[in-house]
């Protein structure tokens, strides 16, 4: 059955996205004409001094509060003014896509390097952590070039924008996260392709998988691919070291369980990548979006109430 398409949005919107288009190719622009460290501090920079004075900060505090209350309330909000920095620095850097091929260092390759040699169809899963498009990047230096799966942006005349700079950064196609996306990855797949897909945002219709002690609805597409076709599925980690420069580590693939239940065998699996999501979060906790809403309002009131 063929997605369906989604509505014409009225007038007023389409003008603000209009408005908002025209502000970002400016900004695209600029960023373009400088040399990538420029770029990336400025980038920086500026996002620093908007994020803090943003509504949605609050939202950030309140995540990294419920995910990681170990930590004071100053370590807190400096987290997620470095996630701010950062979240400048990966719009910066998205005219550089390509100079950042020159500054990477990968832990792993060698998963990629026998999988080429197998030719055999892959998905490698991460999340929103440091500069997420380097995940293309890593892949194609490695020759075996992903097919991205990912969210189109609310404002219809960003996609274009988007998906050019992400195939200057290694990506040779781009499915989106609906239901002819799944059609399309599983014919990637069959053909022999490769897929790189961010499992760290919500789902409505996916799985509860437990995050930071509460659960997190998740897609279970990637995993269920795997089950069916029996290919491997790698997690890959991104740290942004410093400035543009940054180090991909591509982990073993996670194992496909066989408990006979097949949303029992995605749960497993799911919940073996979002441990390590886990890990990743508390070693370097300003290098991911607290911005998502990735639990449940009850779970994160539930929470604060118990810590008062």
């Amino acid at each position: 059955m063929p997605s369906k398409k989604k509505p014409n949005p009225p007038v007023s919107r389409k003008m603000r996205y209009m408005a908002e288009a025209v502000l970002v190719y400016m900004l695209y622009g600029f960023f373009k004409i400088m040399p990538v460290d420029m770029a990336s501090y400025i980038g920086g920079w500026m996002m620093r001094q908007i994020g803090s004075r943003m509504a949605a900060r609050r939202k950030a505090e309140r995540h990294i509060a419920f995910a990681l209350p170990e930590l004071s309330k100053e370590q807190q909000k400096a987290a997620v003014l470095d996630m701010w920095d950062n979240l400048g620095r990966v719009f910066a850097e998205y005219p550089h896509l390509k100079t950042l091929h020159s500054r990477m260092e990968f832990v792993g390759g060698e998963y990629l390097d026998q999988l080429r040699k197998e030719n055999k169809p892959a998905i490698v899963v991460s999340g929103h952590f440091a500069n997420w498009e380097a995940c293309p990047i890593m892949a194609e230096q490695h020759g075996i070039p992903v097919h991205l799966v990912y969210r189109p942006p609310n404002n219809i005349y960003l996609d274009g924008l988007l998906t050019r700079a992400r195939s200057k950064g290694g990506a040779i196609g781009h499915i989106s996260k609906n239901v002819e996306g799944a059609r399309q990855m599983l014919k990637v797949l069959k053909s022999g392709g490769r897929l790189g897909v961010l499992v760290d945002q919500k789902f409505n219709q996916g799985i509860a998988v437990p995050f930071f002690g509460a659960d997190a609805m998740t897609t279970p597409t990637p995993t269920q691919l795997a089950s069916r076709l029996d290919c491997p599925l790698y997690p890959a980690r991104i740290e942004r070291l410093h400035g543009a420069h940054f180090r991909v580590t591509v982990y073993p693939r996670i194992p496909v369980p066989d408990t006979g239940d097949k949303e029992q065998d995605s749960y497993i699996m799911l919940s073996q990548i979002h441990a390590l999501f886990e890990d990743w979060i508390r070693e370097r906790p300003g290098q991911w979006l607290w911005l998502h809403r990735r639990w449940p309002k009850e779970a994160l009131d539930k929470k604060k109430q118990c810590a008062k």
